[in-house]
């Protein structure tokens, strides 16, 4: 975790400990070698084989102020789930400007 000190709501000096960006990057190359491998496999199965590693790793990270780190994960994995259901269904990434 990386520390720095902040200034808190009491004006005072407090350590402030996040994940690493490399930390994150290990994580997302984690997930991504498990969707590659289980392309055509149901989404029940492809969130049960991703949960355990998300858990560790949100309980390794839980102390310190990670909720920040956490939303960009969790937007991540949201995102590659979406386009699995999306390859599943054999439907295209709709395109905002194909709407108009």
């Amino acid at each position: 975790m990386a520390r720095r000190c902040v200034l808190s709501l009491q004006r005072k000096w407090r350590s402030y400990y996040a994940p690493k960006l490399k930390k994150r990057t290990a994580l997302f190359e984690k997930l991504r070698e498990v969707f590659r491998q289980h392309v055509s496999w149901p989404v029940e199965i492809m969130i049960a084989k991703i949960n355990p590693i998300l858990r560790d790793w949100v309980n390794y990270f839980q102390v310190g102020h990670s909720s920040i780190c956490f939303g960009v994960v969790k937007r991540w994995v949201e995102e590659k789930v979406r386009r699995h259901l999306m390859r599943a269904r054999g439907a295209q990434r709709l395109r905002l400007d194909a709407v108009e």
